[in-house]
């Protein structure tokens, strides 16, 4: 699929190929970032020229979740975080249909630095202070605890925060990927604000573990 637009990838944000879809990622310095990368979030890998050209951008689905495609002739070719944090990473392509993974963002070491991508495919770094004012929010707001299903509404005082987010941090910071999905984190709150209502531990395992791994 050539890309006939005239838009090529910024040094943030998102720029679009021909079919709408597409993602570049890089800045427009860096080559061949001004050229199609074939790149899209799309439910059926294998058949991604056919997905991305007659139904556009599609929703990940639990097989192909968090998949992006790659022309096979990009491998090894650089990246650069899409939030502008100058995160850099070598895109791999895994397959012979070009799935891409993410692997070697330099600085990516801990928690706090692992990338978390939001259902819009922007990449942001992951902020731990974020999710204590997630949590802190919602716990305050009883009809939400009773929708998260809290068994029991006990007062959730700021230490009791502070411990929840650094639980999830932990969490987060052992994921498997350098590039964590958003709602991977969001279970993991929920979750903990469940245990918490129901007077359990913060993130005691209990059933599935949300999110995925």
């Amino acid at each position: 699929m050539e890309n006939t637009s005239n838009k090529v990838a910024q040094a943030s944000g998102i720029a679009t190929g021909n079919c709408g879809t597409c993602k570049f990622w890089g800045s427009a310095k860096d080559e061949p970032w001004g050229k199609n990368m074939g790149m899209a979030k799309c439910n059926n890998v294998p058949m991604y020229y056919d997905v991305c050209e007659e139904t556009g951008f599609e929703k990940p689905g639990e097989d192909y979740h968090a998949y992006y495609v790659l022309k096979p002739e990009y491998k090894g070719a650089k990246a650069v975080a899409l939030d502008g944090s100058g995160y850099r990473a070598e895109l791999l392509t895994t397959a012979d249909f070009g799935c891409v993974s993410y692997a070697r963002i330099e600085g990516a070491k801990s928690s706090s630095q692992k990338l978390v991508r939001s259902m819009d495919g922007t990449v942001t770094p992951y902020d731990p202070s974020q999710v204590r004012s997630a949590v802190d929010t919602v716990t305050k707001d009883e009809q939400e605890m009773k929708e998260l299903g809290a068994l029991s509404l006990m007062p959730v005082g700021s230490e009791m925060v502070d411990q929840i987010a650094h639980a999830i941090a932990v969490r987060v910071g052992r994921y498997s990927g350098d590039i964590v999905e958003a709602d991977y984190v969001t279970n993991l709150i929920e979750m903990a604000i469940m245990h918490v209502g129901a007077g359990l531990e913060p993130l005691r395992d209990h059933g599935k573990r949300a999110g995925r791994t």
